[in-house]
């Protein structure tokens, strides 16, 4: 969104994405190629200014700032104005729904008393079909953690 801020947004999305890529390949995560991807386009946007700061910060000399000046016209000004005014506009929508969509997963009625813990589960059945234990199938629970939970109020429309 702003240009003299790119290269600092750059190289903490390569630090913090670069570790995610790397837990979710040793993890087996599977979400590895999306925050991969992340990584090559923070690197696109690094590399305009990665000579000057390798020049600074690992041979350790006198390196000018970056005196880049994007020159446009009064429509294509207006045009980046409009596309940077959408943007903003998306991810604040795109935000709040995901938010309600996130509140409207907590049951709105009490669970069961007394019944945390960690349950081992040892019959499994959907739609009065007995599911046999197997350790490859994703679908079959194999354990069941229920958790205190504190009593909130929850809002729903």
């Amino acid at each position: 969104m702003y240009r003299k801020t790119a290269a600092i947004g750059a190289f903490i999305l390569i630090a913090y994405t670069g570790n995610v890529v790397l837990s979710n390949l040793a993890y087996e995560g599977g979400e590895y190629v999306y925050s991969f991807y992340l990584v090559v386009l923070a690197l696109f946007v690094l590399a305009y200014d990665a000579p000057r700061l390798i020049s600074l910060l690992t041979l350790e000399r006198p390196t000018a700032p970056n005196r880049f000046k994007l020159s446009l016209n009064d429509r294509q000004r207006k045009l980046r104005l409009a596309f940077k005014g959408a943007f903003i506009v998306f991810v604040a929508a795109y935000g709040l729904a995901v938010y309600n969509s996130s509140i409207a997963r907590y049951p709105s009625t009490p669970g069961l008393s007394s019944a945390e813990g960690l349950y081992n589960v040892e019959q499994f059945v959907i739609n009065q079909d007995t599911v046999p234990y197997s350790a490859t199938d994703s679908k079959r629970w194999k354990d069941v953690v229920f958790e205190k939970m504190e009593h909130t109020e929850h809002t729903f429309q």
